[in-house]
């Protein structure tokens, strides 16, 4: 006789795990999480001062939210998913808005005006 499968000791819903959004900046090595407890998804915005709060973030950046595996950037007006794996990218808070300016990686690092050439 095949025994019957039933679960007797099957936790309550209330403590399945909650859900989470993953994020790191390029440089770490791992991901951290942010909680979302019983919610689904998350504002960027929230998000972003979630984050920033957390891992001390100067308050002369802003931050830039890329989905790791779509490479989707996020607008502040956007909800992250519970579940979604974030790189993050630190910029000048004028970059950071999500309104439409972005970054261009593709271009040289600002520097100094040029030297005058040699007499």
């Amino acid at each position: 006789q095949v025994p019957s499968k039933t679960c007797v000791n099957a936790p309550p819903l209330s403590s399945q795990p909650m859900s989470e959004v993953l994020f790191k900046f390029k440089s770490d090595i791992e991901y951290s999480s942010h909680s979302l407890g019983a919610l689904s998804e998350i504002s960027v915005a929230d998000l972003k001062q979630a984050i920033t709060a957390a891992k001390g973030v100067p308050a002369a950046f802003g931050l830039v939210l890329t989905n790791a595996t779509t490479s989707e950037v996020y607008a502040d007006a956007a909800a992250v998913p519970s579940g979604a794996r974030l790189l993050l990218r630190r910029v000048p808070r004028s970059l950071a808005s999500g309104g439409g300016a972005k970054c261009d990686d593709s271009l040289p690092p600002c520097s100094p005006s040029p030297l005058p050439p040699p007499p």
